[in-house]
């Protein structure tokens, strides 16, 4: 459960759904903050439970660019990719996540071309060793997939951390 007390989350909501809808449908004149008021200001929520019906009835679900921005922050997204990764590690080299490594980025280019980016860190369940991967998928001003989506672990942040100890 969620309480709007804990305003760090609806602030950064609200705010990214305001920015997204202005540079992605401008032409579109809705009142985000004033539609986001009406679905979360009632007391405590199921925030994915309202955020879906909010999304649905207020930007028309899938149709809308913004609603196919956000729905590439999902953790379903990402999850094909990382599972392929660590099977591909082994049973040996198992990892676990890094407390409060993961993040998204969205950039809007002047062309008007959208990078999600999501960037996590990993660790050894024994803590041998940490690397973070990178997921980029790039759209074109449709949030339609333009060339390649791209996932890979990132060399330079791996870190050795036995041998450290001795």
């Amino acid at each position: 459960m969620y309480s709007p007390a804990d305003t760090s989350v609806t602030t950064n909501l609200r705010l990214l759904l305001a920015a997204l809808s202005i540079n992605l449908e401008p032409e579109i004149d809705r009142n985000v903050d004033k539609a986001f008021e009406n679905y979360f200001s009632k007391g405590n929520v199921e925030i994915a439970r309202v955020l879906v019906k909010f999304l649905q009835q207020e930007f028309g679900g899938d149709e809308s660019k913004v609603v196919r921005v956000v729905k590439s922050c999902n953790q379903a997204v990402i999850s094909p990719a990382l599972i392929e990764l660590k099977m591909s590690m082994g049973v040996t080299n198992m990892t676990k996540d890094v407390a409060h490594s993961w993040f998204i980025t969205i950039t809007i280019e002047h062309n008007k071309e959208i990078f999600v980016r999501t960037r996590k860190r990993e660790q050894h369940i024994n803590n041998l060793f940490q690397f973070q991967w990178q997921l980029v998928l790039h759209y074109d001003e449709n949030v339609r997939c333009k060339g390649n989506c791209n996932f890979f672990p990132c060399a330079h942040f791996l870190t050795l951390l036995n041998s450290q100890r001795n």
